[in-house]
């Protein structure tokens, strides 16, 4: 984990640099000054609209394990989302996993199986989001648009090999022996077993209703989520259609994927900046907006996940645990 961290530090920085480098600080001043921070308002009850819609999602997908009540999921939400903000490599999921096992007595393993298929459900939304993007606007930046094939390949993949783990576990495994012939007997050998472990938690790909749920699903919590980048962006006076709040989702949601610091600094900033380029937005108003809009995420989630911690009796030492899911 310390190497993930110093790699990710090291990212965060860089990116820092090379949008920060020749850019206006005046004008960036100037922007946050002007800003209307009375959208930020609706903008931050949005995203906690999302977090709940997150909670009731992740319901779905526990539903053929465990009927879980709407409280506990929301309070594992909001403290793996802090995690993430907080803790370094990413363990934002694996706290989550570790939570609601905790909660609820149910395997950790099975609840990061929820997660993973959560998170390739997430993908492919928002992959259809950059597709549509695409088609209905021809002047994309070819980074875009071929990040969007490579992300979209890998996503499908992803999908189709959880769906051979449901129906076909054991062809779905001797695939996955094929690939993992190819690294070290150590990393094999974990893989495999934390493969095996999790399956558990794709039951809820069984179901052809429950799969069309859970899509409908992510598609509401996106179109949310948009919503409330569409209200950050007014208060900057940053006037865009839906649809480029809907393209602007879709790139910060894949750009803060990049190893980065705990809180995605830096590759939130990069990602503000090539989403609004393509919308003619000066680097200077485009970072302005990334550093508030950021902080109008940033804090008012990561102190309800602290009070979340604090009622369940927990540190962020004990979310340390975590990493044995993994």
């Amino acid at each position: 984990m310390r190497k993930q961290f110093v790699i990710g530090i090291g990212i965060s920085i860089v990116l820092l640099v090379i949008v920060f480098w020749q850019t206006d600080r005046q004008a960036l001043w100037e922007a946050c000054l002007a800003a209307n921070y009375w959208y930020i308002v609706p903008s931050v009850a949005v995203t906690f609209v999302c977090m709940w819609l997150r909670a009731l999602r992740w319901r779905l997908l526990f539903a053929p394990i465990k009927k879980i009540g709407i409280h506990s999921l929301f309070s594992a939400t909001m403290i793996g989302f802090m995690a993430n903000n907080l803790l370094p490599a990413r363990l934002g999921e694996f706290v989550r996993a570790y939570v609601i096992g905790r909660h609820e007595n149910v395997p950790k393993t099975a609840s990061f199986g929820t997660i993973v298929v959560e998170r390739v459900f997430d993908g492919l939304v928002l992959i259809s989001f950059l597709i549509l993007s695409v088609l209905t606007n021809s002047e994309l930046p070819d980074l875009v648009v071929y990040s969007g094939y490579i992300f979209g390949t890998i996503y499908l993949l992803a999908l189709a090999f959880l769906m051979m783990l449901v129906l076909k576990p054991d062809t779905g495994l001797r695939i996955l022996d094929l690939f993992l012939n190819l690294v070290s007997d150590s990393l094999a050998t974990r893989v495999r077993g934390l493969i095996r472990s999790f399956m558990a938690g794709l039951e809820a790909l069984r179901s052809f209703t429950r799969i069309v749920m859970i899509l409908l699903m992510s598609f509401l919590l996106w179109c949310v989520f948009a919503l409330s980048i569409h209200y950050g962006l007014l208060a900057f006076n940053l006037e865009l259609p839906f649809m480029g709040s809907l393209l602007m989702m879709a790139i910060l949601g894949f750009g803060v994927t990049i190893p980065s610091s705990p809180g995605y600094v830096g590759t939130f900033q990069a990602s503000c900046v090539i989403g609004l380029a393509i919308f003619s937005v000066s680097r200077s108003e485009a970072l302005s907006f990334s550093i508030v809009y950021h902080a109008s995420q940033y804090i008012p989630v990561t102190l309800v996940g602290l009070v979340y911690l604090w009622m369940d009796h927990l540190s962020l030492r004990d979310l340390r645990q975590a990493e044995v899911v993994s």
